[in-house]
């Protein structure tokens, strides 16, 4: 019996490692889809029951994507921060929740530059290229996912989330070679996955 106990609890032991090493992945960068996966939901396994949104961003632009900013409606990012950078061909990967104790959703978004000179062939219409990536997942009624092209810098977040309340499932934004999707699923802790890509102009 001894000997079994220290057997299971070697086992979770070496579980508890695991996930803790798969979260230290988590907001920051991997380099494959299942793995970006597996790292948001080990940020959810320790985080527990409540509203929150598993996030990835993709970058297939051929450049790397710089944080600019971030914004809350309501909850906030969870104990791993946003990326400060994700580099050509990684997956940012992010939890963010509502705020504990309250009737509240998960509803954030981030914004990411993305320069010209970090591109394959860089756009000439425009000196910088940026991208707002916003979620909704509220504690009632449907999930929504938002891109914006904020290349002018003029955007505000709270422009964002009112627009949130005429957005659904899906998004898809092309500006100036640049293609960002975003989708969302269903549920009070749904995957939200967006991808990036340029194709030049």
């Amino acid at each position: 019996m001894a000997a079994a106990a220290t057997i299971i609890g070697a086992m979770i032991g070496f579980a508890g490692t695991m996930i803790q090493t798969a979260v230290q992945a988590a907001g920051a960068t991997v380099a494959e889809e299942p793995q970006a996966a597996n790292s948001v939901q080990a940020m959810k396994n320790l985080y527990g029951n409540g509203v929150s949104t598993l996030v990835t961003i993709a970058n297939g632009t051929g450049g790397p994507m710089t944080i600019r900013d971030s914004g809350d409606s309501s909850g906030h990012i969870w104990k791993y921060p946003y990326p400060p950078q994700i580099e050509a061909g990684q997956i940012g990967c992010f939890l963010h929740v509502h705020t504990s104790g309250t009737a509240g959703g998960s509803v954030g978004a981030v914004q990411y530059y993305l320069t010209p000179s970090s591109v394959k062939s860089p756009p000439s219409s425009a000196s910088t290229n940026a991208f707002i990536f916003a979620w909704s997942t509220p504690y009632s009624s449907s999930n929504s996912v938002l891109v914006v092209d904020n290349s002018a810098l003029n955007t505000d977040y709270k422009t964002v989330f009112n627009n949130m309340g005429k957005a659904g499932g899906t998004t898809n934004v092309n500006s100036n070679g640049f293609s960002a999707t975003g989708s969302i699923g269903q549920g009070t802790s749904p995957a939200c996955n967006f991808n990036v890509t340029y194709s030049g102009v």
